[in-house]
């Protein structure tokens, strides 16, 4: 009879459990350090693991557009935007609501939106939902859209 790895058994201390009967491999040290630098700094251009530095995002323009209320005529402003016409943006529509929730497709899958929301478009064209207090914290109108409403309904 074959005996089961015990929890601390070579085999298992070599693996990290997740959750109920999920197991991964611990990851080995992917920069291999030199013999005797074990207490000195981390080989040139890689950051000490603690480490975090600062970056600013590059002052790029994108096109953005709120999502209103539900209305007739917000559907199909929604259905006009040029995302809907490769039927990657569904809205869902409910005339009972005034909150308008619909899924868009992303480079990093499908996304929920809902009323308030911005829809995104940017620099490469590529389209992604924003919720409306991490678009003000991010963006600022551009200077050509200044004052003209371009961007969709205000706050």
């Amino acid at each position: 009879m074959k005996k089961k790895n015990s929890p601390t058994s070579p085999k298992r201390s070599a693996e990290i459990a997740l959750g109920e009967n999920r197991i991964i491999p611990k990851m080995k040290n992917p920069i291999p350090m030199p013999k005797g630098a074990e207490n000195t700094q981390m080989p040139l251009g890689v950051p000490a693991p603690y480490e975090l530095k600062s970056y600013r995002k590059r002052p790029e323009t994108i096109q953005a557009t709120r999502v209103g209320e539900a209305s007739p005529a917000e559907w199909d402003r929604l259905d006009n935007l040029p995302i809907a016409k490769n039927r990657k943006l569904q809205v869902n529509r409910n005339e009972d609501s005034p909150i308008i929730n619909g899924y868009i497709e992303t480079l990093e899958g499908i996304q929920m939106f809902r009323t308030g929301d911005w829809l995104i478009r940017g620099i490469s064209g590529e389209w992604y939902p924003c919720k409306h207090d991490i678009f003000l914290k991010t963006y600022d109108p551009a200077p050509s859209d200044l004052g003209d409403g371009a961007c969709g309904p205000s706050t």
